[in-house]
């Protein structure tokens, strides 16, 4: 995204908007104008989030993340040796990535910043469940806070349908780690209660393109352009009012506008 269009998003959505999260399945270190990007939203009181890989780090990007004004940082750190780090990491080194977020937190304290609120995100899978532990040791020695989340297979439009291989691979089976998602095709929806993100949330690609929620990714389901149109215009186009629909009993299958969200297995339906 050009630092242009995102400053076009910003003052068309600023009026309601109060946060923003700079990464979607991608890396926003990647863009050489991230750190304007953080700058112009914090300029107009909206908050900012980014996660990222810690690959791509030096001097130069640690203080522009601290100088930008970033209000919370993710780190995803999914191991404490190159074995299991790299299993998931491809091409990643831990000692390198563990080494900028000391820098990170260096710098930091040097430069006498409150933020950002700097997150360290522990994935879990099968390989790396035995170093939980330790790696909530290292956070707590570099002062950061430390979050786990169990891993997935897939989505949640076109969820995993039981590949035991890629299960028994790749999953953890302790019973103590917390599952976000539950790929079993009998459970039905994955989450009790109606979609949130049709009413608080929208994605924005970097073509000015808008999807309903994180998971939706193809252009073909696209809601609309931010960059061509008025928030207020896409907000409560059909495609949005028919998203909605699904969760007030007033779904049509026969009439209604199709719209990815009726396959989507995240949310029950009513």
């Amino acid at each position: 995204m050009s630092l242009d269009d995102f400053r076009t998003i910003i003052d068309k959505t600023k009026r309601t908007l109060t946060n923003v999260i700079l990464h979607n399945q991608g890396e926003p270190t990647l863009n050489d104008k991230i750190f304007d990007m953080i700058s112009y939203a914090r300029s107009n009181r909206i908050r900012t989030i980014m996660s990222t890989n810690l690959t791509l780090f030096g001097e130069e990007v640690c203080e522009g993340i601290i100088k930008s004004g970033l209000d919370t940082l993710i780190a995803s750190v999914d191991g404490v040796t190159e074995e299991t780090y790299q299993k998931y990491r491809i091409g990643g080194h831990f000692e390198a990535v563990y080494r900028n977020l000391e820098r990170l937190v260096e710098m930091k304290r040097r430069l006498r910043r409150r933020s950002p609120h700097i997150v360290w995100s522990f994935l879990i899978f099968k390989h790396n469940v035995h170093e939980v532990e330790e790696a909530a040791r290292l956070a707590m020695d570099l002062g950061v806070e430390f979050f786990i989340q169990s891993a997935g297979l897939g989505g949640t439009i076109h969820p995993w349908q039981g590949d035991e291989k890629l299960k028994g691979e790749w999953l953890s089976t302790e019973e103590w780690v917390p599952r976000y998602f539950d790929y079993d095709p009998a459970r039905g929806s994955i989450c009790k209660g109606p979609c949130d993100w049709l009413w608080n949330s929208l994605v924005v690609f970097w073509d000015g393109t808008v999807s309903p929620c994180c998971f939706v990714d193809e252009e073909r389901f696209s809601f609309g352009n931010i960059l061509e149109d008025e928030l207020c215009d896409i907000w409560n186009n059909e495609q949005y009012r028919a998203a909605r629909s699904l969760f007030r009993r007033k779904w049509e299958q026969d009439t209604g506008e199709a719209v990815i969200c009726n396959a989507c297995r995240m949310f029950e339906k009513e």
